[in-house]
Formats: C-alpha cells, structure tokens, sequence
C-alpha cells in the first residue's frame, strides 16, 4: 500500500501500518519493520517513521521490546478518554512550556 502525500508523512505510515493491522496483513505479535527500513521505504526520516511507531503504540495497536522492536498487539488497547486524556493533554502542555523556559534560560545563561 502506497502512502498518502496529502497527510502528514507519519500519519501517512502510520494510516498504512494500521490499515496492514486491521486487515490482518500483519497478524498478532507479528514484528515490524526497524523505524530505519520504513523511512527507506517511505522515503521520509527515521524520526518521522518512528513517530509514526509511536502513534501506533498510543493507540494501542502495537508494542516495543526495547532492543528487539515492535510488534503488533493482541488487540488494540482503548487510548485514554476523559477526564485522563484531559490530564494527560494538560501535563503535555506543562511539559512543553517547562522545556521552552528551559532552553530561554539556557540561551541567556553563559556556559561554565
């Protein structure tokens, strides 16, 4: 299956890797191509293909073993709804705006 260039390029790996998922093109705990040979195959970065892992992971429909890869899951695992996708959303939020303060500082900061 082909990606769609209309889409964000991870969206777009990650819409074919669900699709091959769904239809059982790949079958439970049948392991994934490394993030290096989707980004060769898709034509896009290794950080693009393995945030395109990542939003399969979240959603539940695969899993990593750190060192050996990812693997796709029994059954996709409900992502968080309500009040904890609101609290997760929040945090992210602080996360992010601890990280740009962060970097301010270290900008204005001279090294030691």
């Amino acid at each position: 299956m082909t990606i769609d260039r209309a889409a964000q390029p991870y969206q777009a790996i990650a819409d074919v890797l669900r699709t091959d998922i769904r239809t059982q093109r790949l079958a439970p705990h049948a392991q994934l191509p490394p993030a290096r040979e989707l980004a060769a195959t898709h034509g896009v970065s290794v950080g693009t293909a393995q945030r395109a892992l990542s939003e399969l992971r979240r959603e539940g429909l695969i899993y990593t073993h750190q060192g050996r890869g990812s693997y796709v899951a029994d059954a996709p695992v409900a992502a968080p709804t309500g009040d904890l996708q609101a609290e997760v959303q929040r945090l992210e939020a602080t996360l992010a705006d601890v990280v740009e303060r962060l970097e301010r500082l270290e900008r204005r900061e001279p090294k030691l």
